[in-house]
């Protein structure tokens, strides 16, 4: 008999930092986050995990172009008192994107997200990857109100015969209470950790 679960656990929570200075058109600085995530599809258990980085981005003219490096350490077996791992994702996450003013109202964000854990996966000693692309648009009604649409697709690889899959249509609207507008650009890249939640799930 073949059994399957068809999605990763999908509860979580982070919380982030970030520090950094601009330098006319350019920013650069870092990152850190916590977060807690659901261990298992049938338990309702959160662990902890974190990832520290770097970020930067560069306006130029109605493009602004923006990157971050990572670490992410988030494991299963870090609450089992196992000799090793068995299920996570530790390793380096990288993301990388663009943003667009294409007039005045209208205005569109880009993103991609990779990451790789070389030492255990769905398993101790086997590798994964996750990988993440993203489009949002986002239309000002006027100075406060924005409308939002975006589509994200993932794929979430575990060595070369396991494969997980993701795909997300966001629709909202946004009201802004001061600050400049836009994208958050340089929000904490938690692909990674929707990666740990295909772990188990994959094995």
């Amino acid at each position: 008999m073949f059994e399957y679960a068809d999605q990763g656990p999908r509860e979580y929570w982070v919380l982030g930092l970030h520090a950094g200075k601009g330098f006319d058109d350019y920013y650069v600085g870092g990152f850190g986050a916590v977060r807690f995530q659901q261990t298992d599809l049938n338990y309702n258990i959160l662990r902890p995990g974190f990832i520290v980085g770097i970020e930067g981005k560069r306006d130029i003219g109605a493009f602004t172009l923006f990157g971050q490096l990572g670490y992410i350490d988030w494991r299963y077996a870090s609450w089992a008192a196992q000799p090793n791992p068995d299920n996570g994702f530790t390793g380096v996450m990288a993301r990388i994107g663009t943003t667009y003013q294409i007039n005045d109202r209208l205005s569109a964000m880009f993103d991609f997200e990779y990451g790789y854990c070389g030492g255990y996966f769905e398993d101790y000693g086997d590798w994964g990857e996750a990988m993440v692309g993203q489009i949002q648009v986002a239309y000002a009604m006027n100075d406060s109100w924005d409308l939002l649409a975006g589509y994200e697709y993932g794929q979430f690889r575990a060595n070369t015969e396991d494969d997980g899959y993701e795909s997300n249509i966001t629709l909202g609207v946004r009201y802004y209470f001061g600050g400049a507008r836009g994208f958050n650009t340089l929000s904490i890249p938690v692909q990674g950790f929707a990666a740990a939640g295909w772990a188990k799930t994959t094995d």
